[in-house]
C-alpha cells in the first residue's frame, strides 16, 4: 500500500513538473510575442520611410530616424508624416481665408498628402520591414522551457489597425500642434474642431534635442491636430479630408487589448496605421514533445515628446518694387540729367516777364535781329533809307571833315535825320543789330551795308517772345512760324538767335543715377526738363507709359513738408531716394487713407503672420528688422525665407531651388484678391510742385531749371495725380509660395507743355 502511495505521489510530481514546464513555456512565448509586438510599434514609428518628391510640397519635412530631429530631407516616416499633415492644414486654412481662388491649389496639396499617406500605409500594412522587427526582438527572448532549440515565429501576417482612443484623453491626436495665434492672424473662422488640447504633463520626459525652429518641448497648452478624423475638412471651399495619424504625443509605445485593437482594424482613408497585431507560435523541442504553443500581442506607437509645430519651413514671401517708369513699355527714353536754363534765350531775349530782356525783334527773313524794342527802330530806319540819297547805301560818307556828325549809317548825330521818327537812344541802338548770314561769332554786329541792304529789300519786321511758342491748337501765325526752329516747322530763328546771343541751355552739373530707377513723378519731370533743355517749343504727350504703374521711391511730399519743392539744378531730376521695404511702407503710411496702413490688419502684420508659418518662433520686431536691412530700388525683388540649417529668416534677391521647386519664384502668381493694401493720399499738386516747378510755389525763389517762372508756362491736358500704393496679395502656400508684397507709384494724367519761359 505504501509503495502504491509513493508511486502515485511520484507520478503526480512528474505530472506537475511537466505541467509547470508547459505552462512556463507558454508564458515565455507570450512574453516573447509581447516584446516582438512592442519592437514593431517602436521601430515602425521611425524606420520605414517613403520619399517625398524632390523640391515639392513635402520635401524638407523629414526627420532623423534616430533622434526625431528634423533634417530637411525628403524621407518621410510615420513621425514625419504628421509634419506633412500640418503643412497641408496650413495651406488649406490659408486657402479658406483667401477664398475660392485658392481652393484648387490647396486641394492639389491634399491630393499629394493622400499619395504620401498611401505610400507610407503600404510600408506599414504588415509586410516589408515589420516582420523583421518582430523576429529580431522575439527570437532574442528566452523560451528555454519550450525546449533547447525552440524559438518564437510569426504564425500569420502582421495585421495593422488605426487605433483612435486609448483612454479619456484619447489617442486621437497627431504629434503636430497648431499655433492658435497663427490661425487667428489669418482671419479664419473658428477652427477648434481641428485640434485636441492635451492635458498631459510630460515635463519629466527628457528632450531628444533641438532643431533650427526651436527646442523640442512638451506643453500642456499644445493644440494637437486631430488624427483619423474623416470629418476634418474645411467646408465651403474644400471637402477633402486632411487625415493625420494618431501617434500618441507625450506617450510611449505600449500594448493594447485585443478586443480594442480589433474594433479599429478598418483602414481610415489614406492615413497610415499606428498599431499592429502579431500572432506567434513556438514548437516544443523537449524530448518526446513536439506540440506547438502560441500567443497574440497588439501594440500601438507612442511619440513621446517628438512634437512639432505646424509649419511650412520652405515657404517664402516675395517682395517687389515695380519697374522704373523709364523702363515701362512705350516709355520715351530719358537721361535723367539736370538742366540749367538760367542763361537760355527763353529766359532772357524771348522772355517778357521780370528779369527777361524780350521780346526780341527780327527783320527780313530773320538774318537780322536786334535787342528789345528793335522792331520799331528797324521799321523807322527802313522808311528813312527809302527817302535818302541812294548813294548813301553804296558810298557812305566818312567821319572826317564836314561829315564828322554822321553815324555809321549816314544819320546825323546832332539831329534827327529827315524821315527818321525814332528817338536819340534808338540811333545808338542800331549799332546793336546782329547779322546771322552765315552764323556769326559771338558779338559779331552787322555792318552798315548789310543793314541797309536788308532794309531796302523791304523785309518784314516783328518780335519773338514766349507767346510765339504756344501749342499748335492755339493757331500758329506767320510770326509764330518765323520764330520757331527749323525742326519745329519754322524758319530756324530760335536756333540762330540762340547761337548768336550765346544763349544755349547748359547742363545742370549733376544728374541722377538711372540704375536707381524712377518713380512716375521723376520720369515726368525728366520729360519736361529734357524737352526744355533741347530748346523744344513743347514737351508733348508727357505721361507715364502703359498702365501707369511704376516703382516707388522715398521723398518728402510738399504737403507733408511745407515749402518743399524739387527744382533742378539745385536737386537732381531723380529727387527721390531708394528705400528699404520698411522705408517704402512708412513713406506710404505718412498719409495712408485706409485701415491697412496701420492697426490690427496692417501690412507688416500680414507679413508677420506668413513669416510665423515659415518659422513659428519669429517675432514682429524681427520681421521689421529684416524689412529694414536692404534697399529695394524700382525693378528689384527680394524674398523672405528660412535658409536650410538656419534659425533666422533671411531677405535675399533669390530663393533656393529647394524652396521654389519647379516654379519660377519671380513669376508665380499670388491668388489672393482681397484689398489688402495701403495707399497714400493722392497728390494732385505735382505739376507746379515737381514736374514743371513754378516760381513762388512752395517757397521757390526761381522756377525749375533756374529760370524766372517755370520751364513751360502753358499746359493742356488732364492734370496729374500721384499715389503710392503698398499691396499684399496672399497665397495659400502651395509650391511654398505664401504671398507677395509689392510697392508701386501710380501717376496718372498727361498732356502737352508749351510756351517756354
Amino acid at each position: 500500500m505504501v509503495a502504491v502511495i509513493v508511486l502515485f505521489i511520484a507520478i503526480l510530481g512528474i505530472g506537475f513538473f511537466f505541467l509547470s514546464k508547459i505552462m512556463g513555456g507558454g508564458r515565455e512565448v507570450a512574453n516573447a510575442t509581447d516584446a516582438g509586438a512592442m519592437n514593431v510599434a517602436k521601430r515602425a514609428l521611425m524606420e520605414p520611410t517613403v520619399n517625398a518628391p524632390a523640391n515639392d510640397e513635402f520635401d524638407g519635412l523629414g526627420v532623423d530616424t534616430a533622434t526625431g530631429i528634423p533634417n530637411n530631407s525628403g524621407q518621410i516616416n510615420l513621425l514625419a508624416y504628421n509634419r506633412a499633415v500640418g503643412r497641408a492644414l496650413l495651406v488649406a486654412l490659408n486657402a479658406r481665408a483667401i477664398g475660392p481662388a485658392s481652393s484648387k491649389l490647396a486641394g492639389d496639396v491634399i491630393d499629394k498628402l493622400e499619395t504620401l499617406g498611401k505610400n507610407l500605409q503600404t510600408q506599414l500594412n504588415g509586410g516589408g520591414m515589420l516582420p523583421g522587427y518582430f523576429d529580431t526582438m522575439a527570437k532574442a527572448q528566452n523560451v528555454k522551457m519550450m525546449g533547447p532549440t525552440s524559438d518564437v515565429k510569426l504564425s500569420m501576417n502582421i495585421q495593422p489597425a488605426w487605433m483612435i482612443t486609448q483612454d479619456g484623453d484619447g489617442m486621437q491626436k497627431t504629434n503636430v500642434y497648431i499655433n492658435k495665434q497663427v490661425i487667428d492672424m489669418m482671419g479664419n473662422p473658428t477652427v477648434s474642431n481641428l485640434y485636441t488640447a492635451t492635458t498631459v504633463n510630460s515635463a519629466q520626459i527628457k528632450s531628444k534635442g533641438s532643431w533650427p525652429q526651436g527646442a523640442f518641448s512638451s506643453s500642456s497648452g499644445h493644440n494637437f491636430i486631430r488624427a483619423y478624423d474623416k470629418n476634418m475638412t474645411l467646408s465651403n471651399y474644400l471637402d477633402k479630408a486632411i487625415l493625420g495619424a494618431a501617434v500618441g504625443p507625450q506617450d510611449r509605445a505600449h500594448l493594447v487589448h485585443l478586443g480594442q485593437f480589433d474594433n479599429c482594424s478598418n483602414a481610415i482613408g489614406y492615413a497610415p496605421p499606428n498599431s499592429w497585431k502579431t500572432q506567434s507560435q513556438s514548437q516544443n523541442t523537449n524530448k518526446g514533445q513536439g506540440n506547438f504553443g502560441g500567443a497574440v500581442a497588439c501594440a500601438v506607437v507612442g511619440s513621446l515628446n517628438a512634437e512639432y509645430e505646424a509649419a511650412i519651413p520652405r515657404g517664402y514671401v516675395r517682395i517687389l518694387n515695380y519697374v522704373s517708369a523709364a523702363n515701362l513699355p512705350g516709355a520715351v527714353p530719358v537721361s535723367g540729367q539736370d538742366v540749367n536754363g538760367g542763361t537760355s534765350i527763353f529766359n532772357n531775349e524771348f522772355w517778357n516777364g521780370t528779369g527777361g530782356s524780350g521780346p526780341t525783334s527780327y527783320a527780313a527773313n530773320g538774318a537780322l535781329f536786334t535787342d528789345r524794342n528793335g522792331a520799331g527802330t528797324l521799321a523807322d530806319w527802313q522808311a528813312y533809307v527809302a527817302t535818302i540819297n541812294s548813294s548813301l547805301a553804296v558810298s557812305p560818307p566818312q567821319n572826317t571833315g564836314s561829315n564828322t556828325d554822321r553815324d555809321e549809317l549816314g544819320g546825323l548825330r546832332s539831329a534827327w535825320p529827315s524821315g527818321f521818327n525814332g528817338t536819340t537812344a534808338e540811333l545808338g541802338q542800331m549799332t546793336q543789330i546782329r547779322y546771322n548770314k552765315p552764323s556769326p561769332a559771338l558779338n559779331q554786329f552787322a555792318t552798315k551795308g548789310q543793314v541797309i541792304s536788308e532794309l531796302k529789300n523791304g523785309g518784314r519786321s516783328g518780335t519773338c517772345d514766349q507767346n510765339n511758342f504756344a501749342s499748335d491748337s492755339d493757331g500758329a501765325t506767320a510770326a509764330d512760324l518765323f520764330c520757331r526752329s527749323s525742326s519745329d516747322g519754322g524758319s530756324g530763328f530760335v536756333t540762330d538767335a540762340s547761337v548768336n546771343y550765346g544763349r544755349g541751355i547748359a547742363g545742370g552739373g549733376g544728374g541722377g543715377n538711372m540704375a536707381q530707377g524712377m518713380n512716375g513723378i521723376e520720369y515726368l519731370k525728366a520729360r519736361v526738363v529734357e524737352a526744355f533743355g533741347s530748346g523744344a517749343r513743347c514737351a508733348r504727350n508727357v505721361t507715364v507709359a502703359g498702365d501707369k504703374k511704376a516703382g516707388m521711391k522715398v521723398y518728402d511730399r510738399p504737403r507733408e513738408t511745407p515749402n518743399k519743392a524739387y527744382n533742378t539744378p539745385a536737386v537732381d531730376v531723380q529727387f527721390a531716394n531708394v528705400g528699404s521695404p520698411y522705408e517704402l511702407l512708412m513713406h506710404t503710411t505718412k498719409s495712408g487713407t485706409n485701415g491697412y496702413c496701420n492697426g490690427t490688419n496692417d501690412v507688416i502684420g500680414y507679413i508677420h503672420q506668413r513669416a510665423k508659418e515659415i518659422l513659428p518662433t519669429v517675432e514682429r520686431a524681427e520681421v521689421e528688422a529684416l524689412m529694414k536691412s536692404q534697399d529695394l530700388p524700382p525693378g528689384a525683388t527680394m524674398f523672405i525665407f528660412l535658409p536650410q540649417g538656419s534659425n533666422k529668416l533671411a531677405m535675399q534677391p533669390t530663393v533656393p531651388k529647394t524652396h521654389a521647386g519647379s516654379e519660377d519664384p519671380f513669376n508665380i502668381k499670388a491668388e489672393g484678391t482681397m484689398p489688402n493694401y495701403c495707399a497714400s493720399t493722392p497728390d494732385t499738386q505735382i505739376r507746379n510742385y515737381d514736374l514743371d516747378s513754378k516760381d513762388g510755389v512752395a517757397g521757390n525763389g526761381k522756377g525749375d531749371t533756374g529760370i524766372h517762372d517755370q520751364p513751360y508756362t502753358q499746359f493742356k491736358g488732364t492734370d496729374f495725380s500721384s499715389t503710392d500704393i503698398v499691396e499684399w496679395k496672399p497665397s495659400c502656400g502651395a509650391h511654398n509660395f505664401l504671398g507677395e508684397l509689392s510697392f508701386r507709384n501710380e501717376t496718372t494724367g498727361g498732356g502737352e507743355f508749351c510756351k517756354p519761359n
